[in-house]
């Protein structure tokens, strides 16, 4: 009878808590519908894909062609002269004493400096181992060194080994060039019997001391190039002031002789 009562008392505790143990079953529940109608009706996404990376197009390659434009057009290569003159030997040194022997201007061999004037209108402008220019009205012209051509370089020497060779300088081969007339050239010179060129008086010669040459040398080549008679003393000239080493072929005594020459600007 006792156990009765307690139960009794206790009903009406347990009867106030069960609506919210309802309404939380009923929340329950519809949250899981939820869940379960999402998942089986929701739009459905891609999942991530890896792909390569995009490669960057390639950039044209841009010529730039406005560099004349920009830094000025090279000088023009000067043109072949065609005046009637013959240049047959140079010395060339320095813009001062750089020199050039011209034919057929006047009656007789002429030597020219840097700004000498050839003809009216025609200057003397730059000497070069092989060519000079010319300024004409205006324009650059190129005359070769009678022999030459314009389109072959001229060849150079091997060094020489032997260290006797006399030490000369450019300036006095000028020196002497400009302190008398081309004929002066020629003095104390003499065509030798069997080709070459025959020294008979050093003292009358303006490069016989230069060279110290003795009266009887026979002057036979120089750096392989024949002289056989004495206008082929401009050769000479020519080889001096265009080789920095000079072999020149002598006959001394009756006796081949190699007379060696270091030249110095």
């Amino acid at each position: 009878m006792f156990k009765g009562l307690a139960l009794k008392s206790k009903l009406p505790g347990l009867a106030g808590v069960r609506p919210v143990l309802e309404i939380a079953l009923v929340l329950v529940i519809a949250w899981v519908a939820a869940g379960v109608f999402w998942q089986l009706f929701a739009p459905r996404h891609a999942g991530p894909r890896l792909v390569p990376p995009l490669s960057a197009p390639a950039a044209g390659v841009q010529v730039w062609t406005g560099a004349p434009s920009w830094f000025g057009a090279g000088e023009a290569t000067a043109a072949t002269s065609s005046l009637s003159a013959r240049l047959i030997a140079v010395v060339a040194g320095d813009a001062r004493s750089s020199a050039a022997v011209f034919t057929g201007l006047e009656a007789s061999a002429v030597a020219l400096r840097v700004g000498d004037d050839l003809q009216p209108g025609v200057r003397l402008v730059q000497v070069a181992r092989d060519r000079v220019e010319l300024e004409r009205n205006g324009r650059r012209e190129v005359l070769m060194l009678d022999g030459r051509d314009a389109s072959a370089a001229a060849p150079g020497l091997p060094a020489a080994a032997e260290p006797a060779a006399q030490t000369l300088y450019r300036g006095q081969l000028a020196a002497t060039m400009q302190a008398g007339n081309i004929a002066d050239w020629a003095r104390g010179l003499a065509p030798a019997p069997g080709g070459g060129i025959l020294v008979n008086d050093p003292a009358q010669q303006p490069l016989a001391r230069s060279l110290q040459l003795q009266a009887g040398d026979v002057l036979k080549s120089v750096n392989g190039q024949n002289l056989a008679q004495p206008a082929d003393m401009s050769l000479l000239f020519t080889a001096f002031s265009q080789q920095a080493q000079i072999r020149l072929s002598v006959l001394r005594g009756g006796v081949p002789t190699t007379l060696q020459y270091q030249i110095q600007p």
